[in-house]
């Protein structure tokens, strides 16, 4: 029983963690349409390609994550 609480534990940390990511990346899309401002644009990610790839990378997940625990909340999957 310990593993299936564990699990599920996880799965909601991820669910946290991808809905943290997406609201940054659309709080920071708003600073730069109104501010033209951007925190994914600052020197040391620029100066960086692999990192920004991987930071990429990593948003893109969290959105996908995002987008799948929505369409399961909505089907009443997951509750």
């Amino acid at each position: 029983m310990a593993r299936s609480s564990s699990k599920s534990s996880a799965w909601c940390w991820a669910a946290k963690i991808s809905w943290v990511v997406t609201a940054i990346v659309s709080i920071d899309m708003a600073l730069l349409a109104f501010f033209q401002f951007s925190l994914f644009q600052m020197n040391f990610i620029m100066q960086n390609p692999s990192l920004a790839q991987l930071l990429v990378a990593f948003i893109g997940l969290c959105g996908l994550y995002s987008f799948v625990t929505f369409v399961m909340h909505c089907s009443g999957d997951c509750k």
